[in-house]
């Protein structure tokens, strides 16, 4: 598959930016994907509650989970739901763990391998989902991806462009919210919380009542 057949999966769906990492032969299942020595990483990945646990060696480490969606060649997502982001701050190191756990479409082989020439390409979605297919050495996409321009370079990151101009990406998202269909009235109170809006000047309350 080329690299614009996986673009268009990502934004197909939802993702609005996108990032890759060439992984090192250390970077596997066994091991886990090394992010980096600090939080940066988080910067480029959404993730839940961060909790505290004590490790195998009686240390304590953090972990966070994601919200990490393998795409299959058909572009339909498969989630990896004990995928995970763990900080250790006695080295420190931040990883990406648990890829593959209970998600049939994950590509178990090639993320337990240590060949060389791996690249793991994310798309972030609004939503705070994460996208993930991985290159291997012989795909097409491979040499298309490293020769695009970065956007920025965020840690072990590089963002790339999503091939979707302003205007394509706003049509997109209202399309997304369009296909959602009807969506309650709600509003932000002072802390940014939200809230239901149920009065008669809510937008859309007059269409309800017709």
């Amino acid at each position: 598959m080329n690299l614009d057949a996986l673009m268009t999966m990502m934004r197909d769906q939802g993702a609005t930016r996108l990032y890759y990492k060439p992984l090192a032969a250390n970077d596997n299942s066994k091991n886990q994907y090394y992010l980096g020595p600090s939080l940066d990483a988080l910067n480029v990945l959404p993730t839940g509650p961060t909790f505290a646990e004590v490790g195998s060696h009686g240390k304590a480490i953090l972990k966070a989970p994601v919200n990490l969606f393998w795409l299959t060649d058909d572009g339909s997502p498969c989630p990896a739901p004990k995928a995970q982001v763990i900080f250790y701050p006695q080295y420190p190191e931040v990883r990406l763990g648990s890829l593959s756990a209970s998600c049939s479409a994950a590509p178990k082989a090639m993320l337990a391998s240590r060949n060389p020439g791996r690249i793991i390409l994310l798309g972030i979605t609004t939503d705070n989902r994460i996208l993930a297919r991985l290159i291997g050495p012989d795909d097409t996409a491979r040499a298309e991806l490293l020769s695009k321009s970065p956007v920025s370079v965020v840690g072990v990151f590089t963002e790339i462009d999503t091939g979707q101009s302003p205007r394509e990406e706003l049509l997109t998202a209202l399309r997304r919210i369009a296909d959602a269909g009807w969506h309650d009235a709600s509003r932000l109170d002072s802390n940014g919380n939200m809230l239901p809006w149920l009065e008669q000047t809510a937008a859309g309350s007059p269409l309800k009542r017709l």
